[in-house]
């Protein structure tokens, strides 16, 4: 059935758009979402916006708990970082105790080999001056 144009519109716009305007209201009527399926419609989707809210707040809940666990991550590696540099450090110092033990030693028989080699040539000397 269509659209009836109230006469004063008909008789304002005239018979021909009155028609067309009755025309494009009734495809746009065909075309159109009754009520009972809007209802259902907008029924399904405040289900399907629950159900997101639910599932965005385990989302969420399980982005926390993620965070929790890479912060007390961080704690302990930070931890680990820390007592490695505290054992490089012992390390280094008691390298360079020992480093320090081994160019005195050395320095010392650098010396010893000066004084004999000195030695050795005063006698070299002697025994050629002779």
């Amino acid at each position: 059935m269509p659209i009836p144009v109230p006469k004063s519109a008909r008789e304002a716009w005239g018979p021909e758009v009155a028609d067309d305007v009755a025309n494009w209201a009734d495809e746009v009527r065909d075309q159109a979402v009754s009520r009972d399926e809007f209802r259902k419609v907008i029924g399904r989707l405040d289900r399907v916006e629950n159900e997101m809210e639910v599932r965005f707040a385990n989302v969420e809940e399980r982005l926390s708990r993620i965070e929790d666990r890479l912060t007390q991550m961080d704690a302990r590696f930070d931890a680990i970082h820390a007592q490695m540099n505290e054992r490089f450090d012992a390390m280094n110092e008691r390298l360079d105790e020992r480093s320090d033990r081994i160019d005195e030693r050395l320095g010392q028989m650098n010396d010893r080999i000066d004084e004999r080699l000195g030695q050795m040539n005063d006698r070299i000397d002697e025994k050629l001056g002779q």
